[in-house]
Order: C-alpha cells, then sequence, then structure tokens
C-alpha cells in the first residue's frame, strides 16, 4: 500500500497547479481498513499566472485520476461544513442498508452497476472492501479423536500462535513490560507455516495440525459499515458537467427502482457535501 500510495502522489504532485501534497495511509478516523490511503492537495492561488485555472485541474488531474495495477483513485472536494454525509470517494452518496448483510451483499453490485451505467454521473465507486483475505481452519473431529487431540487444544494453538496471547509480565523499578506469546513473526505471512504448528495428542505425542484440521483460503469483508445499528454499503458518485443534484437524484431514484428490491434493503436520499477551493483524494488497493 506504500508503494502504491507514493506513485499516486507522484502523479498528483507532478501536475503544474498543485501547490503541495500532504499523504497518509492505514486505518485512521477516517479510514477503516488498513488498505486505504488519503492525499490532501492544496492548489496554486488562481492569482499565479502559472497555475492552470483549477477548473481545468478538476477536469483533467481530477477527472482522470492516477491508475494503475492493484490501486483505484478518485478525487472529491473538501468542505469547512459536512451536510449529513458519511466520508466516502465523492462529493455524492447513495447508502443502501438491510436487516440481512448477506441480502444486501447480493443487491448492492446491481445497484452499483445501475448507477455506474447511468449517464451525467462520474467517479461511481462503493465503500465495500470484501478483497480481504481469510483462512479458515475447519477442525476434522474424527481425525482429532483417533489421534487423541481435543478441540480445546487446537484452539489453544492457535490462539499461542498468532493472538499475541500475554503469559506473563516482568516489572522493573520505572517499569512494567508485558510478556507476549507467538510464533516466529517470519512464520506468520503465508497460510502454509499453519503446517509447523502442533499440538498434542495420545501419549503426549506431537501431532502436525494439518492432520487434524482441513485448510482452505477464502475471502471476507475488511470493514462492515453500518447505519444505525444496520449493515450499510455506500455508492458515491460525483456530478458530470452540466448535470445538477436534482437531475442526479432523480436518474437513481429511478434507475434503483426499476429493480426491484426488497422492500428490507432500504436506501436513504443522496447526501451532498459543500465544495471548497482544495481538493482530497482516496486511494485503495
Amino acid at each position: 500500500m506504500y508503494d502504491l500510495q507514493q506513485r499516486a502522489e507522484a502523479v498528483v504532485r507532478a501536475d503544474p497547479a498543485v501547490a503541495g501534497v500532504g499523504s497518509s495511509i492505514g486505518a485512521s478516523g477516517w479510514n477503516a481498513s488498513v488498505n486505504r490511503g488519503n492525499l490532501f492537495i492544496s492548489l496554486k492561488p488562481l492569482a499565479n499566472a502559472a497555475a492552470p485555472p483549477r477548473r481545468r485541474w478538476w477536469h483533467g488531474c481530477g477527472r482522470r485520476p492516477p491508475t494503475f495495477p492493484g490501486c483505484a483513485c478518485s478525487f472529491f472536494a473538501m468542505q469547512d461544513v459536512r451536510v449529513g454525509g458519511r466520508q466516502s470517494d465523492s462529493s455524492y452518496q447513495y447508502t443502501l442498508w438491510d436487516t440481512d448483510y448477506g441480502e444486501l451483499l447480493q443487491w448492492a453490485p446491481r445497484v452499483l452497476a445501475k448507477i455506474q451505467s447511468l449517464p451525467g454521473l462520474a467517479d461511481v465507486s462503493t465503500d465495500r472492501e470484501q478483497g480481504g483475505l481469510q483462512v479458515n481452519v475447519s477442525i476434522d473431529r474424527t481425525a482429532a479423536s483417533r489421534l487423541g487431540v481435543r478441540v480445546q487444544d487446537i484452539a489453544n494453538s492457535l490462539n499461542n500462535s498468532y493472538a499475541q496471547r500475554q503469559i506473563s509480565t516482568l516489572y522493573t523499578q520505572r517499569n512494567q513490560y508485558r510478556v507476549i506469546l507467538e510464533i516466529d513473526p517470519q512464520y506468520q505471512r503465508d497460510p502454509v507455516d499453519l503446517d509447523r504448528i502442533y499440538v498434542s495428542g495420545a501419549n503426549n505425542v506431537q501431532v502436525p495440525l494439518s492432520a487434524v484440521t482441513k485448510i482452505t483460503r477464502g475471502l471476507s469483508p475488511l470493514v462492515v459499515n453500518h447505519q444505525g445499528q444496520f449493515p450499510a454499503i455506500t455508492i458515491s458518485f460525483g456530478l458530470g458537467e452540466g448535470t445538477t443534484i436534482e437531475q442526479a437524484t432523480r436518474m437513481i431514484d429511478q434507475a434503483v427502482a426499476e429493480l426491484h428490491m426488497p422492500t428490507r434493503c432500504m436506501p436513504n436520499s443522496p447526501a451532498t457535501r459543500a465544495p471548497t477551493g482544495n481538493r482530497s483524494a482516496h486511494s485503495r488497493s
């Protein structure tokens, strides 16, 4: 993520209309996952003869954000006062929420594709972070029983290896230090390293974890946003040149109504943001 962020920053900083760029990556008050970053962009004053007009910059660099494999960038105007909106990747938002998270995941991509097909909109994206890597460890209870391995011992072995389990505290005259039990960090980078974990079986024989479990790889959302107490997915969008928010709202409401979503999957009206002279960018890997 750091390398991708540096590449995006270099593209923006090279633009002649940009006076300065601030950069941050990782989880924070406005980023819920570590694979997102922010660029805070200051433009040169309009009186600066060397600076291209801001409108040209917005429809140039801003409407054609840097793109390269592994990273998606989007721009939106910063504002002094937020009016009902949440943090997202564009100026306006359309939020879907549902009591059934599975149903929400089923309909959100359809709504996103429908909105992306509408003319007059730009920078359509979503805050759904579905690309997280996950390792599933399923216990083979028959094999574990045959080898004399308790389910609790399997859970304890994983806990000791990866959960940063505190086992003691060292006290000195001025400080205290927590003692953490974990597997060597060089063996924490790949699911294959799970084969290095052993559990105690019958007669205290050490049994490899792979002999009593089935290890599979899968995907998991990096973050699940909420609208109140319910899971929610926000689709953010910008306005194309000549399109008003009233026109965009009517187009989106009509397009979503044509999908005939279940009544449980409820949309919120688009939220507006007041523009200012600066710009901000999100990058996501």
